[in-house]
């Protein structure tokens, strides 16, 4: 729930370097948000050279997109929760991956992985050693690092 917190409490932009950090939050979970593109879209049109040259004025229609991807992060559709009742035909997945400086979790229910819905996100960045680990043994942090935060 980290990143959608982190999304919930974000401010309204006020440059394009702004904006674009939203928006990279939110690619972050953009798989399980339904219709993120046509909001994203709007907010795309801020991230321009131009604009961080000159940040246009914040007009309703940016802050109708950015309301709505808050929305979105947090309906329904996108999060559920793990009900034991649905067990055993439903699942729990834990999906993790690493790159050179950071790890993502996802932690989903459903009846199979590819299926399965998010009910939680979580990631870290690795600090001093662990940025020298191989890949192998960052994919295996992230692995720990999820059965010990879920």
């Amino acid at each position: 729930m980290k990143k959608v917190d982190q999304i919930l409490s974000w401010p309204e932009p006020k440059s394009a370097t702004e904006t674009q950090s939203f928006l990279s939050l939110v690619q972050y979970i953009a798989a399980f948000l339904p219709s993120l593109a046509e909001h994203t879209g709007v907010l795309t049109e801020l991230t321009t050279k131009d604009s961080e040259r000159n940040f246009p004025l914040w007009m309703p229609r940016y802050q109708l997109a950015f309301d709505a991807i808050k929305t979105i992060v947090t309906s329904q559709e996108c999060l559920t929760t793990i009900t034991f009742d649905e067990m055993p035909h439903n699942k729990i997945f834990v999906t993790t991956d690493a790159s050179d400086k950071q790890s993502g979790t996802v932690l989903s229910f459903g009846p199979t992985w590819d299926t399965a819905r998010p009910v939680a996100f979580d990631s870290m960045m690795f600090k001093g050693a662990e940025l020298n680990y191989p890949i192998h043994k960052k994919e295996l942090l992230a692995v720990i690092q999820a059965l010990k935060k879920w």
